[in-house]
């Protein structure tokens, strides 16, 4: 029942909590899935639905919480070529190890698919009790830290296949394209 409440509030709404929703439940059986820190992995947490579909799942706790995401990441993804490997991060922590990436062409690593939640900054502080304690300018220049960045050119940088998707609908059919897996990308949903 409870599931039922979820995926029928889930449906046709974009947000990063059903994106993440979404791209769980498109994974092949077998994927590496490496969640980034801040709002990705607590959405895997309260969204996540038992499957009998066999994943492999990776999280990393950075100094800071955030760094080192997308390195772990590309570990994981050449660690074993064969698997799918899908990174789900949002804005603030790609961008803190946006240079890792070029591990990339080193590493020739082709089985990455680098979901991007791009929320424009920290939307992880709006549901943190710091929220109430500063006015919204202090708060956004504090917290929030909006950028207002796309990230199309960071993927033509490293050599990644770009992929902008508008909605959750987006994000489901770029992980379910044949030949996906084959090529690293960056799938960027801005929320």
């Amino acid at each position: 029942m409870t599931w039922e409440v979820v995926n029928d509030a889930f449906a046709g709404v974009t947000s990063d909590a059903a994106a993440v929703w979404a791209a769980v439940q498109a994974l092949p059986a077998g994927a590496n899935l490496v969640m980034g820190n801040s709002l990705p992995i607590r959405h895997l947490d309260q969204f996540g639905q038992p499957s009998p579909k066999p994943l492999r799942v990776f999280g990393n706790r950075g100094a800071s919480g955030i760094d080192g995401n997308t390195s772990t990441a590309l570990g994981v993804a050449s660690a074993d070529p064969s698997r799918p490997t899908l990174l789900i991060t949002g804005d603030i922590t790609f961008y803190h190890d946006l240079n890792g990436l070029l591990a990339i062409q080193h590493n020739q690593i082709h089985n990455l698919t680098i979901l991007l939640l791009n929320n424009n900054g920290g939307g992880i502080f709006q549901r943190l009790p710091v929220a109430a304690v500063y006015d919204e300018q202090a708060f956004n220049r504090l917290f929030i830290t909006p950028h207002n960045l796309n990230f199309s050119h960071a993927a033509a940088l490293y050599g990644l296949e770009y992929v902008p998707v508008p909605d959750v609908a987006g994000v489901t059919a770029a992980l379910t394209a044949a030949n996906g897996w084959q090529r690293p990308r960056l799938i960027e949903l801005h929320e």
